[in-house]
């Protein structure tokens, strides 16, 4: 017994189940919350697994502040749910529930949840915009990387089989030579952030990474004495920051302090402490500047005379041109200073990265190239300092339409050269990755 959906008590009528539901939705339309939920209830004492009925309880708990009860009917909507449509509607109200009582981080993997299910393109495209919304609102953001690479180096060995030392050439060893491949990359990094005042924020984090490796049956064969665990790399870090905008929101000042542990062949490799300090500069409406210096302090637990100090002095440009991608350029100097002739060097570093914006067939395509010359203090094997030469190439593709609970696969293709004037140190590698990345 009611009246209209806005609430105008009328003269008493029967309404079928059908009925009931047609009028809680319109109720939710013109924000009559306490009569949605007053039918909802309604429709559960009469079916307690009626799924639209749940959808508009948790909506209408939620919109009059009950969020432990919107959170409680969308799951039991999610657990009964039967179909596509269903999985979406239950999914999307418990993501909203989330939200509104502070779990920014769960909502958004229910977010993701509902895109899985989205019923069309401009449901999938308001999931999205959803998501990023509270992104910009968590203070917790968290990232996963996943990537397999198969590589014709992964070993970084070198591409010759002999070295010469006073002009007598040496067999190189199978480990040390290229051998061929499949990487697995994998990781995971969180940050927390907090707004001290308006133009003050610290932001504390953690990450890890790591690579796995299997040795293809030729690397085996040219050297059969290495074992592909003998590659693995691990790394933990930890990191403080501020962020410190000013007058000027739009060119923060950054400073950043990372303190890591690494890990080869299952050994301790090193420790280091590196600290960051960043300006950016904004000029006009499409481009950044960014000035930044970094000092990295390494402790090598393998053989100390490899640990080393490094200073990084790195400029970049970023513009927007028109509609169509947006481009990076950077330029930047290293020194390392080192008690080991294969660490202390300086180096010039160059780089170029461009990004389309509009889809090609579908796919976002990316380009990038960067260089680097090394010249080191001295040489191991020749009486001429050593000097490295490095190049890298690379091109990538995103197919967002292919994503999966809103990951997308990325495809990536690279090729790094490095030319040097002892053979033992040139390298060539040419790795094609499969990757994922949100499509958010």
């Amino acid at each position: 017994m009611l009246g209209a959906a806005g609430g105008a008590l009328a003269a008493p009528v029967t309404l079928t189940p059908e009925e009931m539901r047609a009028a809680a939705a319109q109720a939710l339309e013109v924000h009559d919350d306490r009569l949605a939920l007053t039918l909802a209830e309604a429709l559960l004492l009469r079916d307690p697994r009626d799924g639209f009925a749940l959808i508009i309880r948790s909506r209408a708990a939620r919109n009059l502040g009950d969020n432990a009860t919107a959170r409680r009917a969308a799951r039991a909507a999610w657990d009964l749910a039967q179909s596509d449509g269903d999985r979406y509607a239950a999914a999307l109200v418990m993501a909203q529930a989330l939200s509104s009582d502070g779990h920014r981080t769960r909502a958004q993997l229910w977010l993701r949840r509902a895109a899985q299910f989205a019923p069309d393109d401009r449901s999938a495209a308001l999931i999205a915009r959803d998501f990023r919304y509270l992104r910009g609102r968590n203070p917790w953001s968290t990232q996963l990387r996943f990537g397999v690479t198969p590589s014709s180096n992964i070993n970084n060995g070198s591409k010759s089989d002999t070295m010469v030392i006073g002009g007598l050439p040496f067999a190189l060893s199978g480990g040390a030579q290229a051998l061929s491949g499949l990487e697995i990359s994998y990781g995971a990094s969180t940050r927390y952030s907090r707004d001290l005042s308006e133009g003050l924020t610290l932001h504390v984090g953690g990450a890890f990474e790591g690579k796995a490796y299997r040795l293809s049956d030729a690397a085996r064969r040219k050297a059969p004495g290495l074992g592909a665990s003998d590659l693995a790399y691990q790394a933990v870090e930890l990191s403080f920051g501020a962020t410190i905008r000013g007058t000027r929101p739009a060119s923060p000042l950054d400073a950043t302090l990372r303190l890591g542990r690494n890990f080869y062949g299952g050994a301790h490799l090193a420790d280091y402490a590196a600290a960051e300090l960043a300006k950016t500069v904004t000029l006009g409406r499409h481009d950044q500047l960014r000035f930044s210096l970094a000092a990295e302090e390494q402790w090598r637990k393998d053989r100390a005379v490899r640990s080393s100090t490094a200073l990084t002095g790195r400029v970049d440009w970023r513009t927007r041109i028109g509609n169509s991608g947006l481009l990076q350029l950077s330029l930047g100097l290293r020194d390392t200073e080192s008690d080991s002739a294969i660490i202390a060097h300086s180096a010039q570093i160059a780089g170029l990265d461009y990004r389309f914006l509009k889809p090609v067939f579908g796919a976002y395509l990316g380009l990038s190239a960067a260089y680097e010359s090394r010249d080191y203090d001295q040489s191991l094997f020749g009486a001429r300092p050593r000097r490295d030469d490095k190049l890298m190439l690379g091109a990538s593709v995103f197919l967002p339409e292919y994503d999966y609970y809103g990951f997308a696969p990325e495809i990536g293709l690279s090729v790094v050269t490095n030319r040097s004037n002892e053979a033992i140190y040139e390298t060539e590698d040419i790795g094609l990755t499969l990757g994922f990345r949100s499509a958010f």
